[in-house]
């Protein structure tokens, strides 16, 4: 059941004003960024549930499997809050944050048990009572003191002597300011669970953004959120946000937007998030070496995965994309539930001796001749930069293949088609850079760690880049990973099968 008192207009316009701000993320101004700078989340465990809704109920953006938000929601008219700026609600075992701002409705539910724990992280490990939270929420409901001893059926007394134990406690001077801290703590944590810093915002001039407009129009939801190593993290997403979450660990280039046509996220209820690498869609010409770009990569990857799937998830991970799986399921096993490698790289020399050649070239140039390699990419770039070009290494490289030579001639029989891939390519130098010198490394080294963990991989029977008989030996090096032949498939799986291949799970 819920109560609800509004907060009254007399109480400080900082809460109402800082909740405006940070529900503005949903679409940020270059004022709101400038305005405020919210602290980073400390390591406490506070599990909350946040939920961003359109005044029609559609959901823009779920968090925490907002299942108390969910069942307000049900046993409210939306409409009948329109005009209610911002209210504390008690509902369930904590209270609910319900605010407005842009005709966008925020809710945050905070369980009783995350209440104290944020408590005693904003307020130096005060260690409030069960009585103590118990007045504080319901001075946060609206209540008076005296209110609150009445809506337990105690003495007044009691409630005053309470409160002042509450102040001396956290450092209070009057019950507007326990009001006015608690909710700034509350907003700040609820803010820290998405990972956003307002100053880092989505800016809509953002490459990634024009790229994704141009040729995926609507098709993802795209975010921007800062990881515990205060790195900008670019997300991008579809499918419903209730779903259930599984993560892609991109290769190269997108998935085309042809995959997504049939709403199959949407029909099978996956959340499908993609996390982009640095370097990737964004015209980074430069950024850490490989080794290190495989860490960042696991780390950004594994905060993903707490912000938007709970903590846990499936990854799926398509060619160069494995890599980064592999190493994220080393170095934070919690986070993954079940990893599918498809068309995996790095298994064994490539099969066409023109790659092995381009990438030795590349790799050697890596770290050495930083000039001479950037030229290297612009003559490459400069290869590709027409149809015809782009046809011509296409041809020399999937020559073997019929399966892989039929899905290039689709995608490029779009007008789009080459621009996507040349965009992707040009705006993706660092990315791809760093894919290549990835084949330096062992990227296996640590594969037998993984026992605990199912492990599926998926190959073409005739890939012609990544030898299918190396990937079986791979493999078979890892206790309990199993392994699915594609008959007729080749490398580009993610190209016309996604579909398959984000929905296999491991037997």
């Amino acid at each position: 059941m819920s109560s609800e008192v509004k907060q009254s207009d007399s109480e400080d316009t900082l809460i109402s004003t800082w909740y405006e701000d940070s529900l503005s993320l949903v679409n940020p101004s270059a004022d709101v960024a400038k305005k405020w700078k919210v602290p980073f989340p400390s390591d406490i465990d506070v599990k909350l549930e946040i939920l961003y809704v359109a005044p029609s109920g559609t959901e823009l953006l779920a968090h925490g499997n907002p299942v108390n938000c969910r069942s307000y929601l049900a046993q409210v008219d939306l409409q009948s809050h329109f005009d209610d700026e911002f209210a504390v609600i008690r509902h369930e075992d904590g209270i609910l944050l319900f605010s407005t701002s842009h005709q966008t409705y925020r809710l945050v539910f905070v369980s009783r048990a995350s209440l104290t724990a944020i408590l005693d992280d904003a307020f130096a490990q005060s260690n409030f009572s069960d009585a103590e939270v118990q007045l504080l929420i319901q001075l946060l409901c609206g209540h008076s003191v005296r209110g609150a001893a009445d809506d337990d059926g105690i003495a007044y007394e009691t409630k005053r002597s309470q409160f002042k134990s509450l102040c001396t406690r956290a450092g209070f001077s009057n019950q507007n300011e326990a009001i006015r801290k608690t909710l700034l703590a509350l907003t700040s944590h609820s803010l820290d669970a998405l990972g956003v810093f307002l100053g880092n915002a989505v800016d809509h001039s953002d490459e990634t953004l024009k790229f994704l407009k141009t040729y995926y129009q609507e098709r993802f939801r795209f975010l921007k959120v800062t990881g515990r190593s205060n790195r900008v993290i670019r997300v991008i997403e579809t499918g419903p946000v209730s779903g259930v979450p599984v993560i892609w660990m991109h290769s190269q280039t997108l998935p085309p937007p042809g995959q997504f046509d049939d709403d199959w996220c949407e029909k099978q209820n996956i959340r499908l998030i993609i996390p982009l690498r640095e370097g990737f869609l964004s015209s980074l010409r430069s950024g850490p070496a490989p080794a290190d770009q495989l860490l960042r990569t696991a780390e950004d990857t594994a905060d993903v995965i707490h912000m938007f799937a709970g903590g846990r998830a499936k990854i799926v991970a398509q060619s160069t994309g494995a890599a980064y799986a592999l190493q994220l399921a080393h170095d934070h096993p919690e986070v993954v539930s079940e990893l599918v490698l498809g068309a995996t790289a790095f298994v064994g020399d490539y099969q066409n001796w023109r790659i092995q050649k381009f990438v030795d070239g590349f790799r050697n140039l890596l770290g050495r001749n930083p000039f001479i390699l950037a030229k290297s990419y612009d003559r490459y770039m400069k290869r590709i930069s027409t149809r015809d070009g782009l046809w011509a290494v296409l041809s020399s490289t999937y020559e073997t293949s019929p399966r892989d030579m039929s899905i290039f001639e689709d995608i490029l029989s779009n007008p789009l088609g080459h621009t996507m891939m040349y965009d992707s390519y040009r705006l993706s130098r660092h990315s791809m850079v760093s894919d290549v010198g990835l084949r330096a490394l062992n990227v296996w080294h640590k594969a037998k760690s993984l026992a605990n963990i199912p492990i599926l991989f998926v190959h073409g029977a005739s890939d012609p880049i990544n030898s299918i008989s190396d990937a079986r030996y791979v493999q078979q090096s890892i206790p309990g990973a199993q392994f699915l032949e594609l008959e007729g498939e080749g490398q580009s799986l993610f190209l016309n099968r996604l579909r398959d291949v984000v929905t296999t799970s491991v037997a």
